[in-house]
């Protein structure tokens, strides 16, 4: 494994950004946020994405190097593409809505998933914590 990264920070950097590819696919390239929001909670809750923030979590103490490698490829990235698809409607203070968004995003379902007591939610469950999110965040009703 250490041919193809230079060390254990590499891999989890890679892993992370794995989990949050969605930002480069969100849409097919329409990047409204009603769709990248509910791709982010099935990424995030998916149950991959539970095991390797587990992971990171466990590690992070011991290799904080780690723990700053997987956040800047992931939820660090994430955010910048919520605050990218939120700059028309928000302008500066896009990343800082984005931020919140993110964070309901993920939230205390993502809590009870990393915590084993509920199933990776399903395309309807996540579209619906994805929705609350945003009314929430936003103010709005879909």
């Amino acid at each position: 494994m250490y041919s193809y990264f230079d060390d254990k920070s590499a891999v989890f950097a890679a892993a992370g950004e794995r989990q949050h590819s969605y930002v480069e696919n969100v849409g097919g390239g329409k990047f409204d946020v009603q769709t990248a929001a509910v791709d982010i909670v099935r990424a995030l809750h998916s149950d991959s994405s539970i095991a390797l923030h587990r992971m990171m979590i466990g590690e992070a103490q011991q290799f904080p190097e780690l723990a700053a490698a997987f956040y800047e490829s992931g939820p660090a990235k994430s955010i910048a593409f919520l605050g990218e698809v939120l700059f028309e409607q928000y302008g500066e203070d896009a990343v800082s809505v984005a931020d919140q968004l993110y964070t309901l995003l993920l939230g205390e379902e993502h809590r009870r998933r990393l915590l084993g007591l509920t199933p990776e939610p399903t395309p309807e469950r996540a579209r619906a914590l994805a929705t609350r999110a945003i009314e929430c965040v936003l103010g709005f009703r879909r």
